[in-house]
């Protein structure tokens, strides 16, 4: 043997491990997807269940949790199914969806960039494609954003409220959202006050959980600080009062507003219950 063909042999060996090497390095990479799905009803959190084929059959490869209509997923390549189970209020899973398949690749821009950047199939729980369209509007599901007006009572004084409020999530906080509002309160229970007035600007941040087509339940802990005056037949008494929020509420399709708010200043407290209109701002 030359010695020209012992060099390309010894050449041959030497590069094998290293074209071994990177093909690990690709198997092992990750790629992003994400998978999105509709709501069923009354479901209160989902199942992701993900399997890779291995040596021809399916082995399980991950369960997530998740109170969203969709999941992002990092993979390496190979050959995936997954399926979708909705679970109740009381935590009961329900039928869930046909297993659907799809694949994680390289393809050949991906092998020039080496970066993958691939949106990830959508398919809705029927198995169809699932819209653009559809997947921001379940994004937009989780965002609370709110203008609206509300009756309530507090009954002690004030006995009567009329409420003004907003609310706002930040688009990359999705549940989080801050609620600037003011109560006006009028009337007293007491026989001996001619006149009641006070106005109690307050901020809060809440966590809003949606349902699967409208409203929401939501909770959250916020501040805010209390004027106003008693009239009596011999005079009149300021208030003037800080407080402590702690609120829980449901939103009934879009529009309507139900809440109760227990209000403290660790010397004193009073509560609130409500009820109002809300404009819900889906864009």
């Amino acid at each position: 043997m030359s010695n020209k063909s012992l060099l390309i042999i010894l050449f041959i060996f030497l590069l094998t491990p290293h074209l071994y090497s990177q093909s690990d390095t690709l198997n092992e990479q990750r790629y992003a997807r994400r998978i999105v799905w509709r709501g069923g009803e009354n479901a209160l959190r989902y199942l992701v269940e993900i399997e890779k084929l291995e040596n021809r059959n399916y082995q399980r490869h991950l369960r997530e949790y998740t109170t969203m209509l969709y999941i992002d997923v990092s993979l390496t390549i190979g050959e995936y199914r997954f399926r979708i189970i909705p679970y109740d209020i009381l935590g009961r899973p329900s039928e869930g969806t046909q297993w659907m398949n799809f694949e994680v690749r390289l393809t050949v821009r991906q092998q020039l960039n080496e970066v993958l950047i691939i949106d990830a199939a959508d398919y809705s729980s029927s198995g169809e494609q699932k819209s653009e369209s559809e997947s921001a509007a379940a994004e937009r599901n989780h965002r609370f954003n709110t203008a609206g007006i509300s009756i309530g009572s507090s009954f002690i004084d004030p006995l009567a409220i009329i409420i003004l409020n907003g609310t706002y999530a930040p688009l990359q906080i999705q549940n989080i959202f801050f609620e600037i509002g003011c109560d006006f309160g009028f009337l007293s229970i007491y026989d001996d006050v001619e006149l009641l007035f006070c106005v109690y600007p307050y901020i809060n941040i809440g966590y809003f959980l949606p349902f699967n087509n409208k409203g929401g339940i939501f909770a959250g802990v916020g501040a805010g600080y209390m004027i106003g005056v008693y009239h009596f037949e011999d005079g009149k008494a300021d208030i003037s009062v800080y407080g402590i929020n702690f609120f829980l509420g449901i939103n009934l399709f879009d529009m309507i507003n139900i809440s109760y708010t227990f209000r403290t200043n660790f010397d004193n407290s009073s509560n609130k219950l409500s009820i109002g209109y809300v404009y819900r701002f889906m864009e």
